[in-house]
């Protein structure tokens, strides 16, 4: 520790600078400074509600939502005309291949909807030290 007044290295302890008397200003220890409870922020920035972040994950979701839709319609309607346009496929198959490609395009959309209720996540380190390395 150094006095702030001259610059003279001061014992640990000191009240006092030894050299000009100025009185020192110790900074506080660790047991001094109230801890913050980063637990529950782990992982999460206050960013992360901030209206013009929260309005642009909600347009992302409501496209990516559409084109998911979409897809989910397309396939049966597209095996439907193929199978009344294209001899060499019957139309039982063809409406067959469609509806499964679109209850599976329907429970992906299940699924992702279900993932889209959770907050929008945006990292943030709280915690950063790094760590020795010793020989064994």
């Amino acid at each position: 520790m150094f006095c702030t007044n001259c610059g003279e290295k001061l014992p640990d302890g000191a009240a006092f600078c030894a050299n000009c008397g100025a009185q020192t200003t110790e900074p506080p220890s660790r047991s001094d400074i109230p801890q913050q409870d980063h637990r529950t922020l782990v992982g999460w920035s206050p960013n992360s509600n901030h209206p013009e972040i929260l309005a642009v994950a909600q347009k992302n979701k409501k496209s990516a939502m559409g084109c998911a839709w979409i897809l989910m319609l397309l396939f049966p309607i597209g095996f439907l005309l193929a199978g009344l346009f294209v001899d060499e496929m019957p139309l039982n198959e063809a409406m067959i291949i469609g509806v499964g490609l679109g209850v599976v395009m329907l429970v992906i959309n299940l699924v992702r909807i279900k993932g889209m209720k959770r907050p929008v996540w945006e990292g943030v380190v709280t915690d950063k030290f790094q760590k020795e390395r010793r020989r064994h």
